[in-house]
């Protein structure tokens, strides 16, 4: 559609302005999703069959599903996923932490008591959750006559998230329309429905996969019915589930009797229905045990179909992510070189002083490659002149760093255990793209594909020393910091990304991301005041018993932990 032509028309009898389109926005048919036009259809099926239909509680207590699975709870609950979130309130911020940040920032410069007085008291209706975050960030905006994102800036960083773990509920998301068809029956006889009572849903499943792939998303939509009927039988209910299947088209689809019966069905009598090769759908009779717990004491025919695994079977569609989401995957495809060009650095220095000690890391490692440990190499020795102190100063996990006090950043890298390298095989890789795939070249053997490796130009050195002194950059407030890797399983561990759209494509084309081996890096940094002269050393074995040096008891942390902070 071209861009509507837009012209002024004046309306003479109010003096007021409207717009008038030669090509309206609102005209025009759009194309609808495949996945909500088979919706439409099994809706207007069931609809059309007499079917009543209900909305189903997306969010299932944990009791429920032991209730209905009770010796297979826990099985079914490793596949589950649980609501989590952080408490409420987070945690208790004073108002003191308030204007250290206010004073810290130069937004303040003492402390005003009339002002400090309504600080207080917002914070109180906070903590006695009185208001959420966002009521206290628009309480503060007025209590302190600021901006919201200068507010919304200092809660976040006071309520500390990066170092918070949200709390696991007994909440479930929806894996089994089952666990809310019970509650849903229960409800419907306590409303005098009389029999035979016939109900169905359409909604969403959330499934723990243990693998994702071409058939397994982690969530999938189903069209789901119920009866209740005191003349239903297995007999019956076979016939009911081939009516079904009939008239929505399955064509010669092959029903039979899961090895393994599911707890709320009744023993041996669920069946799965199979179409080209794919399970598309399941029904039985349930479980009279399980019913009763509900007070249902008739007998319920439960059918489901998988909207995704139908339209699958039916159309052709060979993998559900394109069926799903064809803004990513249809149209997906990349050449190698193209792979080769999508990476990225997760984290990288900042500030001058950064990424000269990045280049130092690099200088060291390659010097020392094949250095045997135990040992200690050192890479850097600079003072910190004005210049250097106001940038630092501006990573806000510093604080104010103070030029005149003679400050150095001492960094060295560090093996203490014998029978080592200073670094594993993996540090000296450099990624290639081989076959659509992703491989390192450490020198140990050539990356093999039928076409020829095409390098990236990017080495797990660089990616590694950028990260690390990203790290130190954040902590010279704090005096010390150590970076350390030993085990690498994705690119995430050793400070890269790749465009989603290429992992997309990796992940549908079967390809492979092959970066996994030994890092064994550590590089510790420490500030000292005044000079000292450091060489390489060689360091006696120590026992593992013996506890490591105090600057090595600094936090340590992986580019894959850090990602996103």
């Amino acid at each position: 559609m071209e861009r509507p032509d837009a012209e002024s028309d004046k309306d003479k009898e109010n003096g007021t302005t409207h717009i008038v389109s030669k090509v309206s926005y609102l005209s025009g048919v759009g194309t609808a999703h495949p996945l909500y036009e088979e919706f439409q259809r099994l809706r207007g099926f069931f609809l059309s069959t007499g079917f009543d239909e209900v909305e189903n509680p997306m969010i299932v207590k944990k009791e429920e599903m032991f209730k209905q699975f009770e010796n297979e709870s826990y099985p079914v609950l490793s596949h589950t996923y649980f609501l989590s979130g952080y408490p409420k309130p987070i945690r208790k911020v004073s108002s003191k932490e308030v204007w250290n940040w206010l004073i810290r920032e130069n937004i303040a410069s003492d402390v005003d008591d009339d002002m400090n007085a309504r600080i207080k008291e917002d914070l109180e209706h906070y903590l006695k959750n009185e208001i959420d975050a966002h009521a206290l960030v628009d309480e503060l905006c007025d209590s302190l006559s600021l901006d919201k994102e200068v507010v919304a800036s200092m809660v976040t960083e006071l309520m500390d998230l990066d170092h918070r773990k949200p709390k696991v509920s007994e909440d479930t998301l929806r894996s089994h329309m089952s666990s809310v068809w019970f509650p849903t029956i229960q409800a419907a006889i306590g409303h005098h429905a009389d029999p035979p009572i016939k109900l169905f849903t359409m909604g969403r499943l959330f499934r723990k996969e243990t693998t994702l792939d071409e058939r397994h998303v982690m969530s999938y939509h189903i069209a789901s019915c119920v009866i209740v009927d005191e003349e239903m039988t297995q007999d019956i209910a076979e016939a009911v589930a081939r009516g079904i299947l009939d008239r929505l088209g399955v064509v010669d689809p092959v029903i039979e009797p899961k090895e393994w019966t599911t707890n709320y069905f009744k023993r041996g009598q669920e069946y799965r229905v199979m179409l080209n090769d794919l399970e598309v759908a399941a029904f039985g009779i349930y479980s009279p045990d399980v019913l009763s717990k509900y007070g249902i004491h008739m007998p319920v025919f439960g059918f489901g179909i998988g909207i995704e695994r139908i339209l699958m079977a039916q159309k052709g569609y060979h993998n559900v992510n394109e069926l799903l989401y064809p803004q990513f995957y249809s149209a997906l495809s990349y050449t190698d070189s193209q792979i080769a060009n999508s990476f990225g650095l997760i984290k990288s220095p900042k500030t001058k002083l950064g990424k000269t000690i990045a280049e130092a890391i690099v200088t060291a490692y390659e010097a020392n490659s094949g250095a045997e440990a135990p040992i200690k190499v050192p890479v850097a020795d600079i003072a910190i002149d004005e210049e250097m102190a106001a940038a630092l100063s501006k990573i806000k996990k510093n604080g104010t760093i103070d030029h005149t006090k003679d400050l150095h950043v001492e960094v060295y890298l560090r093996e203490s255990e014998g029978n080592r390298t200073l670094a594993g095989p993996l540090m000296f890789g450099r990624l290639m793209i081989v076959d659509g795939g992703i491989q390192l070249d450490t020198g140990q053997a050539a990356p093999q594909g039928e076409e020829n490796p095409i390098p990236t130009g990017i080495s797990v050195l660089d990616a590694f020393a950028k990260y690390a002194a990203w790290r130190i950059e954040r902590n010279i407030g704090r005096g010390k910091a150590m970076t350390e890797v030993k085990m690498v399983k994705s690119l995430e561990d050793i400070n890269l990304e790749l465009e989603p759209g290429v992992r997309q494509y990796i992940i549908t084309n079967d390809k492979t991301i092959n970066v996994k081996g030994p890092l064994l890096a550590r590089v510790v940094m420490k500030v000292r005041t005044g000079s000292k002269e450091c060489g390489t050393q060689a360091e006696e074995p120590k026992p593992k018993a013996v506890k490591k040096e105090a600057e090595e008891q600094a936090p340590a942390d992986t580019p894959a932990q850090n990602n996103g902070n």
